[in-house]
């Protein structure tokens, strides 16, 4: 039996509250490894209710998401930089409010289309958080996803967000683009799913981000390309629109459930810092994380 909690909490940047999510888990678990799922780009908790559900009766700990502005929850998108910490924060009132159901060490996350954006930054900003990634069609650029005008409603979203096309405002992309920082998450085990029809986010973004991490080192990038005449396709949508994202939980699934690594950054490295990161142990902003990008070097 699959039981549920929504929890209501508040950003632990800026206060912004009240806040939700929901978490859903079998009855009488302990030690729950945790998987946050992420909706669309325009989407909300509620589309992903089924999803959840599954994944708890497998025996995880499900945890959806309204960031700002989505849902129930007060305040405004900001498109993939200061809402993605509204995720962090709805982990830690997980992990304080269920207690010995969840297991806070092993925590994944998974996300569709913007959901898939959610996951990219989410593991770029918060780089030993995360076991296990799973982007399905992802955004991994939103001036690259801009300026490819794949999806226009999407654009008068993010001038809305944003502030306006990146051309204009070339810092607050910077502050959202994964891709220059993929390489800070080496630990964590990261598949990428799309299909070669796929327009609404262009397949190059799975390819462009799975590049920048190998190039800087990180040898647990996974592409899963479905393509005409394969059994089941990843094309766009919910599980709901394509029962096929089921079959494609056998790929990682078993990674969720099982995989526990150390997460911790050696003690001295490097981190590229698209708006800010956070570790367990440290955290950088650059200005209020919605403008601008940087490398920077650090002894813990």
């Amino acid at each position: 039996m699959v039981q549920s909690l929504v929890l209501k909490y508040e950003s632990k940047i800026d206060c912004l509250a009240p806040l939700y999510a929901e978490a859903f888990w079998k009855k009488g678990i302990k030690n729950a490894p945790i998987v946050v799922v992420m909706p669309g780009f325009s989407g909300n908790r509620t589309n992903i209710i089924e999803d959840a559900k599954r994944f708890a009766g497998k025996g995880l700990c499900t945890l959806t998401v309204d960031m700002r502005g989505r849902g129930a929850s007060a305040g405004k998108p900001d498109c993939g930089a200061v809402e993605i910490h509204d995720i962090n924060d709805a982990i830690n009132c997980a992990c304080l409010t269920l207690g010995s159901t969840v297991n806070q060490n092993r925590c994944s996350i998974v996300g569709y289309s913007g959901g898939g954006g959610n996951v990219l930054s989410a593991i770029t900003k918060f780089p030993d958080r995360f076991q296990v990634a799973v982007s399905f069609f992802g955004i991994s650029d939103y001036g690259f996803w801009y300026s490819s005008k794949a999806l226009p409603y999407a654009n008068k979203s993010m001038d809305d967000w944003v502030g306006g096309p990146p051309d204009l405002y070339p810092g607050r992309y910077q502050a959202r683009n994964s891709v220059f920082a993929a390489g800070n998450c080496l630990n964590t085990k990261v598949y990428l799913f799309w299909d070669e029809e796929e327009t609404a986010c262009p397949p190059v973004m799975n390819e462009m981000f799975a590049a920048a991490a190998r190039q800087k080192g990180h040898k647990n990038i996974l592409c899963c390309k479905s393509c005409k005449g394969d059994a089941h396709r990843w094309k766009h949508g919910y599980t709901g629109d394509n029962p096929d994202f089921v079959f494609a939980e056998d790929v990682f699934l078993d990674d969720m459930l099982n995989r526990q690594v150390n997460l911790a950054l050696p003690e001295n490295g490097w981190l590229s810092v698209a708006g800010y990161v956070e570790t367990m142990t440290f955290r950088h902003w650059i200005g209020n994380g919605q403008d601008g990008a940087g490398e920077i070097t650090y002894s813990i």
